[in-house]
């Protein structure tokens, strides 16, 4: 005897529902790998922002030293002929510390900024 079988698809929504899940999960899935890569870019492109910014700050605080360096030995030589500006000396010699402590800090968070660009993209020496 020939038998006729008939399905009637009575949890259609059910699987339909399941499967609509599925592609929500992996939308998700998707847009956080996304975010993850859009932070990360971001925080490469602050640090080697400050990566700029303090080697441009090294650089000013060097030309800067090397200035009171020859301002400091005008001002010795006046001082050594005529016995006067001794005031100005030490003045210029402080001028002189204050740039060396700033581009010793400059240099310190250069380095710190360098780290961080290599820490993000995975580097090592």
């Amino acid at each position: 005897m020939p038998m006729v079988s008939v399905t009637i698809p009575l949890f259609r929504k059910k699987y339909r529902a399941a499967r609509q899940e599925a592609q929500f999960v992996q939308q998700g899935a998707t847009l956080q790998k996304e975010e993850v890569a859009n932070e990360l870019t971001g925080a490469y492109h602050r640090a080697w922002f400050q990566v700029q910014q303090q080697a441009d700050l090294v650089d000013l605080y060097e030309r800067q030293i090397e200035r009171s360096r020859q301002a400091l030995n005008l001002l010795l030589s006046d001082y050594g002929n005529s016995g006067k500006a001794f005031e100005e000396v030490l003045r210029i010699q402080q001028q002189l510390l204050s740039y060396e402590k700033r581009k010793v800090a400059a240099l310190s968070q250069y380095y710190i900024a360098l780290e961080e660009v290599n820490y993000i993209t995975a580097k090592t020496r």
